[in-house]
């Protein structure tokens, strides 16, 4: 990777951006793709990330109306006898770690969906 232009931020010779960082552990943070959910009302995106050799799918990204965007961590559902749906966080993070993690998500599906504000604008509302 040639140039380094933020924290969390590459760009490889063909102009190409990756998300990145290391972690106070030495670990590498890495987006490694994001695909929008423009259909959803608050599920805005999926993301899978790289922690270190590690590789963690289906990170969401949240973005109610007039609300600040999120991350969630993958989880898992199952619907419970009663007929309710019960959710269960599949990775748990330290608090430090997944901070490191939320901000390297929100920069890239932030970056990205500026890219594609012009095609689908109800990605940011």
């Amino acid at each position: 990777m040639l140039g380094y232009d933020s924290a969390v931020h590459w760009e490889d010779r063909d102009g190409v951006t990756t998300t990145q960082g290391r972690t106070p552990l030495g670990l590498n943070i890495e987006v490694i793709e994001i695909r929008f959910s423009p259909e959803h009302k608050t599920v805005k995106a999926f993301v899978d990330i790289r922690i270190g050799d590690w590789i963690v799918r289906d990170w969401r990204v949240i973005k109610e109306k007039g609300k600040r965007p999120w991350v969630a961590s993958p989880q898992t559902s199952w619907k419970r006898p009663s007929g309710g749906i019960q959710y269960k966080t599949v990775v748990t993070l330290p608090d430090e770690l997944k901070g490191q993690v939320d901000l390297a998500i929100l920069e890239r599906f932030t970056e990205e969906a500026e890219k594609k504000a012009n095609d689908t604008p109800d990605l940011q509302g």
